[in-house]
């Protein structure tokens, strides 16, 4: 085996081995206090909740209830055995947002009808909420409610079985969802929770992988609309790059196109865009990032490096970058839309800018979205349908309305959109990105996701920073194909040339 395979293999576990030690000393040192939330609202400021909390509709023809004989026994509950059961809720969500989804299940703790009570937990992160579930299925201790991306809900569930399958709780003619309730979700966003037929977990809330785009800046060089296509990007990037240049500032030579991010949602991003598919439909098969779309992509990234139309940042962040021309892309996500706002007021910047897709070479522009969804770990069949009652709380569009206005996530129902558009008004960027949702890719849903991802960083990585004796691009992806179902599936490395 050649030494690049053996050192990028040692790289990922190296990474992976640190990050759960530092995690896992982190939870032992400063376990988070659970957000209390067994006080009811304030009644000035929360409004009176509706008699009946889960909203009912006609039942449509086109959906068959269960006949009485068949009816899943972790449905056979009766209403009484609900009364005061407490469950737990974690999330990954912080700060404000960590705040409003406290706010949300008070209310829930008050208008219930049947006085369940719910406690919620915010770890610290995403991360952290993955450290946290792992160390507690050890100790058979798991909420009942969790909120989380669905790659790390396959993960939980193929090794461990504890994620609950929703069918039948969406399917219930008691407790279950309506046709017209699904149906207003975005089928992209459902779609994605579901495996082999099985709706795993509920969508939450979603962000988008997109390019940020100083529109004024590229206006005043002569460009009027956005890039569509890999060639466009290139001559506005390069064209970039010659106006910092000019300006004759020793700060900005060198930089002014896209700023260089390996990370694997970008990466994947440009893949797609040379109409790549490395990413398998199921864990049982390949990676394939070997494939020459792939390598083409790479190519045209490389070339672009060459040329310093695209460039590595310093700083831990782009906005600066960004704010101070000094890069006219950067990739970034719709949740960092306010981030960036506040950054241009701060600095005074007048500059007009926006949201875009990553230009393709296909018909259909390319923008992943991801993000969390809500599962229910396996109980009893009380704290179960306790908590789907919980989840199908949080999903009435007033409540995801809600954290997107605290936030700056995307919504995943349309009746959800319907009354954010006050939001929108007042965030165009965010509303630009609101209409990219058509255009849709699913970010990868599988387990090995986890693994896979930051092995593709690495090699991401290894492409921008090339030894002096280049490594050729196939031999990277080769290695990159073969290394990651050694690291998934723990299979001994080879030493051999």
């Amino acid at each position: 085996m050649m030494p690049f395979k053996i050192n990028l293999i040692n790289r990922i576990l190296w990474r992976l081995v640190s990050i759960a030690c530092i995690s896992s000393l982190w939870l032992a040192a400063c376990q988070p206090l659970p957000v209390a939330t067994g006080a009811a609202p304030n009644p000035s400021t929360t409004p009176t909740p509706p008699s009946n909390p889960i909203p009912a509709t006609t039942l449509p023809p086109t959906v068959t209830p269960f006949p009485m004989a068949v009816i899943p026994p972790q449905l056979l509950v009766k209403p009484g055995e609900l009364k005061g059961i407490k469950i737990h809720f974690w999330h990954p969500w912080t700060g404000d947002l960590a705040n409003e989804v406290a706010a949300i299940a008070n209310e829930f703790n008050a208008a219930n009808l049947w006085g369940i009570q719910v406690e919620t937990n915010a770890p610290g992160g995403s991360l952290m909420l993955y450290e946290q579930v792992k160390q507690n299925l050890a100790e058979s201790s798991l909420p009942e409610v969790i909120a989380a991306p669905i790659d790390q809900l396959q993960d939980w569930q193929s090794s461990n079985q504890v994620v609950v399958n929703l069918n039948d709780y969406i399917q219930s003619t008691q407790w279950g969802m309506q046709a017209t309730e699904i149906k207003d979700f975005q089928p992209v966003f459902w779609q994605q929770d579901q495996v082999d037929g099985v709706q795993l977990a509920i969508p939450a809330v979603r962000d988008a992988q997109v390019l940020f785009y100083n529109q004024s800046w590229a206006n005043e060089m002569g460009f009027t609309t956005p890039p569509a296509t890999p060639q466009d990007f290139e001559k506005q990037a390069c064209t970039a790059l010659q106006a910092n240049i000019r300006t004759q500032r020793v700060d900005k030579i060198g930089t002014g196109g896209w700023i260089i991010d390996s990370d694997p949602l970008p990466m994947l991003s440009w893949f797609l865009a040379f109409n790549g598919q490395p990413i398998p439909t199921s864990d049982a098969q390949s990676y394939t990032f070997n494939s020459p779309p792939v390598q083409e992509s790479i190519s045209y990234l490389n070339g672009l490096f060459k040329k310093t139309c695209i460039w590595p940042g310093r700083l831990p962040t782009p906005y600066e970058y960004f704010t101070r021309r000094m890069a006219l892309f950067y990739s970034g996500a719709v949740t960092d839309i306010p981030t960036q706002t506040r950054l241009q007021q701060h600095l005074k910047s007048s500059d007009n800018w926006a949201v875009i897709p990553y230009p393709t070479l296909l018909d259909k522009p390319v923008v992943l979205m991801n993000g969390p969804s809500y599962a229910i770990f396996k109980s009893n069949p009380q704290k179960q349908l306790a908590a789907w009652l919980f989840i199908r709380w949080l999903t009435l569009p007033r409540y995801q309305a809600r954290l997107v206005n605290t936030s700056g996530y995307l919504p995943v129902s349309q009746s959800a959109v319907d009354m954010l558009q006050d939001y929108g008004r007042l965030n165009p960027q965010w509303n630009q990105a609101l209409a990219l949702i058509p255009l849709a890719y699913p970010a990868p849903n599988l387990a090995s996701w986890r693994v896979a991802s930051t092995i593709l960083q690495d090699a991401g990585w290894q492409i921008f920073h090339q030894p002096p004796t280049p490594i050729p691009v196939p031999t990277i992806l080769q290695q990159l194909d073969e290394t990651i179902p050694q690291i998934v599936n723990g299979t001994p490395t080879s030493t051999n040339p």
